[in-house]
């Protein structure tokens, strides 16, 4: 059992993680114990506030990338943080565990995503943010952050007002062209099971599922 001093901070409760083996002791367990599983965790199923799905995406050196469809994507070059963003990122945390579990307040989910929005605007957690504005208005960003070969997706949205549009794909496409720019050669993002429409998006776009996690949150 790991402490997370990050989230006991943030949450001003002890917070702590532990990955489920057969011989795990939750009689140990105190304060809010994220525990992390390959498989279900029989007793527990109240407590299971995400199934979580990593999705990656094998790219190659030659993929065509037409760069003419993209030029409405662009980078997001302000040291500010503008209102629309953070309005998308909470919409991007529809699914989140955090907003599921029913002993965090909101305004606690609010502002985790109001930390992770700003914290990649200043490039703590990310290496770019690409955005597409309609009318002079952010209407979708992806937040992407090298890790080796591997470009990793954080938050993703796009305005329900311009849904259907194909904006996610052209954001998606934009995350493809960054990521041979900077040598990679997978891309990862992770989305929630009962969010169907993300995992139908993602397998659309040639995304396999990699790994799957049972995230409970036990309070004690």
């Amino acid at each position: 059992m790991i402490k997370l001093n990050w989230d006991s901070d943030f949450f001003k409760h002890e917070v702590f993680r532990i990955d489920f083996k057969e011989n795990s002791d939750f009689q140990l367990l105190k304060g809010l114990t994220y525990v992390f599983s390959e498989n279900p965790v029989m007793g527990f199923s109240d407590s299971l506030q995400d199934i979580k799905i990593t999705f990656t995406k094998d790219l190659s050196s030659d993929e065509f990338i037409d760069k003419e469809t993209l030029k409405d994507i662009v980078k997001y070059d302000f040291d500010y943080v503008d209102e629309n963003l953070l309005d998308l990122a909470l919409q991007s945390g529809s699914y989140s565990r955090f907003k599921k579990d029913a002993n965090i307040p909101n305004s606690k989910f609010e502002k985790l995503y109001d930390l992770w929005v700003r914290n990649s605007v200043n490039k703590k957690i990310a290496d770019e943010i690409f955005v597409v504005f309609i009318d002079e208005t952010i209407s979708g960003f992806v937040t992407v952050k090298k890790n080796k070969h591997i470009c990793k997706i954080g938050l993703i949205a796009v305005s329900q007002n311009f849904r259907g549009l194909g904006l996610g794909k052209k954001l998606m496409q934009r995350v493809d062209h960054w990521a041979l720019e900077n040598k990679c050669n997978l891309v990862e993002v992770e989305t929630q099971l009962d969010n169907e429409i993300a995992n139908k998006f993602y397998k659309s776009l040639g995304f396999l599922e990699n790994k799957r996690e049972y995230i409970y949150h036990i309070w004690k």
